[in-house]
Formats: structure tokens, sequence, C-alpha cells
């Protein structure tokens, strides 16, 4: 058993599909108040809504032949826009849209010259190449940066890069053979393309609602850097500043911790959400170290998700408390979950010996980041050195 649709059904059901997903992913945008990457792909569903009423008002008069103008320039506009919107989520400096209102002004402009005589191909050729231009370009902006890095931008780089393919050679078919040629008519005609366009709207409202929700989640934890000592030192001057902490404390019997923190989540986090969204949630998990952290300590990072924390300690002091309060800083309820992952650390400690102020800092600090090494080996959040580097015990 077959089923046949004629024209006018497929353009009709497209159209439902088309508003239904676009006033859906619209209001939600409204409700959200979405960051800028959001509204852009809400006018995109916009712009395609505005095309699909269009083509049918055109369809129920044939008088109105301007309305195939402003068709065909909310297709481009719409194309264009989900285009923009990845740069945007990419946080890619540009003006592209300049270029993109550009092109969708001239896709209404090549309709208008053509006027009534046009029929329904008027200014197509225009409007073609541009679809699949800014469509491959979505598509593999789709697939770099923090798009690239998260799992469900795939699905929507899948179908722009198909929409981007299909336009290409529906371009070909179109100026070589005609748009009245068989091969057009068969398997370019308004039936393959409404079948495109579903697809589209519908696996990018999913994907992109998606998305931006992951987004959303990280929005709440961009918080300001804090300043301390060690901001803008080079690991040379923090050095210097921990073996003047040292001299200044041998004669009173004080000492100084070296923590070496690892982020272990800072992995997950950047293949979950993209470098981006993981710097902003490494920047804030380094905050919370900074706040966790005895007094007049100092907070150094060296690499992502690697950090250098060195504290004058008292006489008797374990060391190993401080460690436990950067890990229950970062399980606190305010930062637990954020992202939707559990920020963990691995901590490597060392302590100076009073008597030996004259050790070093680069021997102290490298004794607690081989310590973090080992921590990781074990599995344990915190591993406090001995005296004998090679003999670190778990706390």
């Amino acid at each position: 058993m077959t089923i046949d649709f004629d024209l006018q059904t497929i353009s009709v059901m497209t159209a439902i599909v088309v508003v239904v997903a676009g006033v859906t992913f619209i209001a939600d945008t409204l409700v959200r108040r979405d960051e800028v990457a959001g509204r852009i792909w809400a006018l995109a569903y916009l712009s395609g809504i505005l095309t699909v009423l269009s083509y049918l008002f055109w369809a129920a008069n044939n008088d109105a032949w301007w309305a195939v103008a402003v068709g065909n320039a909310g297709y481009v506009a719409t194309a264009g826009c989900l285009w923009v919107g990845a740069r945007a989520y990419n946080r890619r400096p540009g003006f592209v849209w300049v270029f993109v209102v550009l092109i969708t002004v001239a896709a209404a402009i090549a309709a208008l010259i053509e006027g009534p005589t046009g029929g329904d191909w008027a200014g197509a050729g225009l409007m073609f190449v541009a679809i699949a231009g800014f469509a491959g370009g979505a598509g593999v902006e789709s697939l770099t940066g923090s798009m690239g890095a998260n799992p469900n931008a795939r699905a929507l780089a899948g179908v722009l890069l198909l929409q981007s393919a299909y336009y290409a050679v529906r371009t070909v078919v179109f100026f070589s053979g005609g748009a009245d040629s068989e091969l057009f008519r068969t398997a370019f005609g308004t039936a393959s393309s409404s079948f495109i366009v579903v697809t589209v709207t519908i696996v990018g409202a999913i994907s992109m609602s998606v998305l931006r929700a992951d987004r959303a989640r990280l929005r709440g934890i961009r918080r300001p850097r804090v300043t301390d000592e060690a901001a803008g030192l080079a690991l040379g001057g923090l050095e210097s500043l921990a073996d003047g902490w040292m001299r200044r404390g041998a004669s009173r019997g004080r000492g100084i911790a070296v923590l070496a923190v690892r982020f272990d989540t800072l992995e997950a986090m950047t293949t979950a959400f993209g470098r981006n969204a993981a710097d902003d949630m490494c920047a804030a998990w380094t905050d919370s170290v900074r706040q966790h952290c005895p007094p007049f300590s100092a907070v150094f990072e060296r690499a992502p998700g690697s950090l250098i924390v060195i504290s004058p300690i008292e006489p008797g002091t374990d060391a190993r408390g401080i460690a436990d309060a950067i890990i229950d800083g970062l399980l606190d309820p305010g930062m637990a979950d954020l992202g939707g992952i559990r920020p963990t650390a691995t901590i490597g400690v060392a302590e100076s010996d009073p008597a030996e102020p004259d050790e070093g800092a680069p021997a102290i600090i490298a004794r607690a980041e081989a310590t973090a090494l080992y921590a990781i080996a074990l599995g344990e959040s915190v591993v406090v050195a001995t005296d004998a580097p090679t003999e670190p015990r778990t706390a």
C-alpha cells in the first residue's frame, strides 16, 4: 500500500512542522532570556516561519508574486542565522551578519527583478547558492569550538551539511537543465526540498535546545576572578615569594605548605561542553580554592586545571586540613553539580622544614606535584608527602 501526497499537501504539512517547531523554540527563548546564540537561532526560526507562510500565500494567490521574493529572502536568512548563531555559540567575533544581511537582500531583489514572469522559481539560482553556502558554514562551525566538543551538536552538523550538499547539487541541476527538466522535478523539486526542510527543522530544534540548555547551566558560575599575591607572577616569582616566607618564618619555627591541586573533572567538562565552558568552570573552581585557603595564601595557576597553593603555616599545623578544606569547598552545595558534572580534585601536599629554610621552594613544589601524581595513581583525593619524597603516605 502506497500513500501519494500532492504538492499542496506536502507544502501545508511542511509549513505546520516549521510553524509549530518555530513557535515553540521562540517561546522558549523568550522565557529563558537566552544568550546571543539562542536569540539568533530563534531569529532563524522566525525567518523560517515567514518563508513558509509567504510561499503558502503565493500558492493561494498567484497575483501576489512578490511573496516569492519575501519567501526567498526568509529562506536565505534562516540558513544565514543558523551560521551566525553557531559562530556566536563558539564566541567567534566578526561581522559576518553584515554579509548575511546583504545576501538576504540580494535574494529578495533577484526575485523582484524577474517579477511576475519568474513564477515559482524567481530568483531561485541565487537563493540555492546562498543556502548551500550558509548551511555548509553552519555545519562546519558546528564541528568546531565549543559546539564541536559537545556531542549534541553532531546531529545538527550532519543535517546542515546534508542540506548544503543537497542545495549544491540542486544548484548545478537547476542551472544545467532548468526547473522543468525531468531530473529537477523528480529529484530536486518541492517534495524532496520539503523533506530537507522538515529534517533540519526537527533535528535543529532538538539539538539547539539541548545546546543552549547546556550553556545556560554554566551561566551562573561565571564569577569575577579574585586577585592575590600570585596574580600575574611567573613561576619563578612564586618561588621567590615562597623562599622569602620560609626564610622569615624559620626563626619562629614556621614553614610553608605547598599543595599541587589537579581538577579531575576538567577533561570531562571540556569534552561535554567545549573549551570555553570548561574555562568558565575552571575559573569558578579556582575561585573556590582561593576562598577555602588560609589567609595570606598564594594561589598560582600553573596550567588550566593545575594549581599551586603556597600557604604559611604555624608550628604543629596539619597541612592535610588545608587540602580537606579545599575538597569540601568544591563539594559545597553552591558548587556541586554545576554544569551537570560534580567537581572533584586530587591534591598532593608537601611541607617545608623550618630547620632547613634553604631547601628552596622549587624542590618543595616538585615534591608536591610528584605527590599529586602519586595520589592520582592511588585514586586518593589527598596525599601528604613525608620528608622522603619517594615515600608519600596517604592521608
